[in-house]
């Protein structure tokens, strides 16, 4: 269960913009236990485009390296994983580090095999064993199907952003995803309005195209600029879904996320610059035999400074009869979830929190309408507050007051939302 405002205005149809060339990386799941392989295939465009989104993804020619410049390049490469290793703590902190080093030195190959080592090859082959002990971020077993996503990219502001998401399909057994790194789109976000004070319509943040509780990872490749309104709706209306499909049901999703630019000014104040856009999204489970089961989901969510324009499209269809998606066989276990997610996120029911984030957000002063709720005293309201403006962990006797009233802190916040709209 979720909440959002949807106020509708009349779609607009601004110019579109030029933005940079684009490139395709492909992440492929091949591990056989707790590893993760990661392929990465490079597609350069020479020109620029009129539209940003409509790219030319045919490969060019790979230009011919010598055995001496292949062993040379994969020599660099292992040296980059090895400083990063020594810098990590988790798999996945390395794992997130895959895709722009497969890029940068054209590897056929970068991931961990079944002994925990990190494999690179290009024809020459280098196999890395440290001593160093990561923690395993994906310890589910292998799944019915291969999990196959695909990011494609582009140039906005100045840097890298993903343009493109498409899993081929994504299951349970995906791997841990992250928020935004903070190194990520840097350039591109100090020319934009971040100011958290700001209401939802008026500031923008970096948007997963795959949410990072389905593996989605915190790099330029899987994020792009949206109004924080815009990423609430995302949420709600698309990304619940296919949680909830993924995690919730163990389903194989088809599901595929583009962003298209209408217009972006990038030159001026960041009270003056925008990145107007919409994120395109479409998902499905699959059946047994991996054909489209008979229910679906198409939104288009729109992203627009200053406005709160309602999304467009089908949202959730299911078939009277029931659904005929399929199961993956081996699904009893717990999917990985976001490395952002503390102990109240992993415990309460998760859009309830990302709805009591978001309200926070917008009207810091409206959460404190849920001391009215019978049961939920000064302190439970005093450190859910603290919660929201630190993440810091909440003692358990907190998350099972809040948790046992959840229904009525969902029906709070309806009101809350209601009020909002008024206002």
């Amino acid at each position: 269960m979720s909440y959002s405002r949807r106020p509708s205005r009349q779609d607009t149809n601004p110019k579109r913009e030029a933005a940079g060339a684009s490139a395709i990386a492909s992440f492929v799941d091949q591990r056989t236990s707790t590893a993760v392989q990661l392929k990465q295939q490079q597609i350069m465009n020479s020109g620029f485009y009129a539209n940003p989104i409509q790219k030319n993804t045919q490969p060019e020619q790979e230009q011919q390296r010598s055995k001496e410049q292949m062993q040379a390049d994969v020599d660099s490469a292992t040296l980059e994983v090895e400083k990063i290793i020594s810098d990590a703590e988790t798999t996945r902190d390395v794992e997130v580090h895959f895709p722009v080093i497969q890029n940068r030195y054209r590897l056929k190959k970068i991931g961990f095999n079944d002994a925990g080592e990190v494999e690179i090859e290009i024809n020459p082959k280098a196999t890395i064993n440290s001593s160093k002990k990561l923690i395993s971020s994906g310890t589910q077993p292998p799944g019915d199907r291969t999990m196959d996503v695909t990011y494609t990219t582009g140039s906005l502001g100045g840097d890298v952003v993903g343009t493109k998401m498409e899993a081929n399909p994504i299951g349970p057994n995906h791997p841990q995803g992250g928020p935004p790194n903070s190194s990520a789109q840097k350039t591109l976000m100090s020319k934009l309005e971040t100011n958290p004070e700001n209401s939802g319509e008026n500031k923008y943040i970096k948007g997963h195209l795959l949410n990072d509780n389905i593996g989605g990872p915190g790099i330029a490749e899987n994020l792009f600029p949206i109004t924080a309104i815009a990423n609430k709706k995302h949420h709600d209306e698309v990304e619940a879904t296919v949680k909830d499909w993924v995690n919730n049901k163990g389903f194989w999703v088809y599901y595929k996320v583009e962003a298209t630019i209408d217009s972006s000014s990038l030159t001026g104040s960041k009270s003056a610059n925008r990145v107007n856009a919409k994120f395109n999204c479409t998902a499905y489970p699959l059946t047994a035999s991996g054909g489209k089961a008979n229910e679906s989901l198409q939104k288009t969510i729109v992203s627009q400074k200053g406005s709160v324009k309602s999304s467009t499209g089908n949202g959730l269809e299911v078939d009277m009869g029931g659904t005929d998606a399929a199961k993956d066989s081996k699904f009893n276990y717990s999917p990985e979830v976001s490395t952002s997610k503390s102990k109240l996120s992993s415990e309460l029911d998760a859009d309830l929190v990302e709805n009591l984030k978001w309200i926070h957000e917008e009207s810091p002063d409206s959460i404190k309408e849920l001391g009215e709720i019978s049961g939920i005293g000064d302190k439970t309201l005093e450190a859910l507050i603290a919660f929201l403006k630190t993440g810091q962990n909440l003692p358990q006797r907190y998350i099972t007051s809040l948790g046992d009233r959840a229904v009525s802190i969902y029906a709070k916040i309806s009101e809350i939302y209601d009020n909002l709209e008024d206002s």
